[in-house]
């Protein structure tokens, strides 16, 4: 998958600058093979360099923790699928695709769809002064509520998040 992304982000004017895999020596190799200038030992050692972008292109049963690392990170994060690996981790997902099937509203729209609270281990407030210390906080953020809103489709679908990872924890 690291070639599709790596052609698809040229493709698209970016550079492609550093690489990590599951060792340095595949790291090194899978760098030189798709002409990446560096390679980094690991994911916290990428996360040091200076990225915009990090592609998550591996196993599955880790999409959701290395996305979660290269947000926490502040950086940008473009995940291969799939991003939850076990049903419960989708309900929602699958409910607010249901809403928009039995909703049926003309013509083409998008919606947001959330979970109601994040994985982050830290308060909201703390993160959004860390990562976007110039931008206005507009209203009350809850400790782990979602920064994503989903009114629009709580409007148009009546979709509500019902189920939580913290539940089952």
């Amino acid at each position: 998958m690291a070639q599709v992304h790596s052609r698809a982000a040229r493709a698209a004017g970016a550079t492609t600058a550093v690489l990590a895999s599951s060792s340095r020596e595949r790291a090194l190799t899978a760098a030189q093979d798709l002409g990446i200038e560096r390679a980094a030992d690991d994911l916290a050692e990428l996360l040091t360099q200076d990225v915009d972008v990090v592609h998550v292109c591996t196993p599955n049963a880790t999409h959701a923790a290395f996305a979660l690392a290269v947000i926490e990170a502040g950086v940008h994060v473009i995940c291969e699928k799939p991003l939850a690996t076990h049903v419960d981790d989708a309900r929602d997902g699958a409910q607010a695709v249901l809403r928009a099937l039995e909703t049926a509203p003309l013509g083409f729209d998008h919606f947001l769809i959330a979970a109601a609270d994040t994985v982050m281990t830290r308060p909201n407030a703390e993160l959004v002064a860390e990562v976007f210390p110039d931008v206005e906080v507009r209203g009350e953020l809850g400790v782990n509520d979602s920064l994503f809103s989903t009114a629009k489709a709580e409007r148009l679908l009546g979709y509500a998040p019902q189920h939580s990872w913290r539940d089952h924890v």
